[in-house]
């Protein structure tokens, strides 16, 4: 299957999904004080003006947020520097209807339940949000065959 060939080739990420699916979610829930300093506005704002280059950054900076808040900076660093091939088909996926504000949604969902304290709910969410590009991966190859 493609999927797995595809996380086999990322690598890291494929080792680390089950751990920023979960244990990151729990690590956010934990240590975030409070959930006030995170916020969407940047992403709406790009979101709004149909900005795909701002709304990518203001993506990039919200995670970059998020593990800063769980205490696990450094993660950040390391999760960025391996994600090459992820980072591609994102930005390829990034322009297909519906897709940034899938984003925005699992962003303000997460922080919803981590302002809420409920783990479950923020890892159901981080769990969706790491699949949903992942789960179009044929259909963004046979849209973009000149980049596989």
């Amino acid at each position: 299957m493609r999927v797995e060939r595809l996380l086999r080739q990322i690598g890291f990420l494929g080792i680390a999904f089950p751990f920023l699916a979960s244990d990151l979610a729990k690590l956010i829930a934990v240590f975030l004080r409070p959930v006030d300093h995170l916020d969407v506005v940047g992403l709406v704002v790009a979101l709004d003006t149909g900005d795909l280059d701002a709304f990518s950054r203001q993506d990039r900076e919200y995670h970059a947020s998020l593990y800063q808040a769980a205490g696990v900076p450094n993660l950040w660093t390391i999760v960025t520097a391996r994600s090459g091939h992820i980072d591609r088909l994102r930005k390829l996926n990034l322009p297909e209807p519906g897709k940034s504000a899938s984003i925005l949604s699992c962003h303000e969902r997460i922080l919803d339940a981590v302002g809420a304290g409920d783990t479950a709910a923020a890892e159901a969410v981080v769990r969706e949000h790491l699949s949903g590009t992942l789960a179009q991966v044929d259909k963004i190859m046979q849209r973009n065959p000149e980049y596989f």
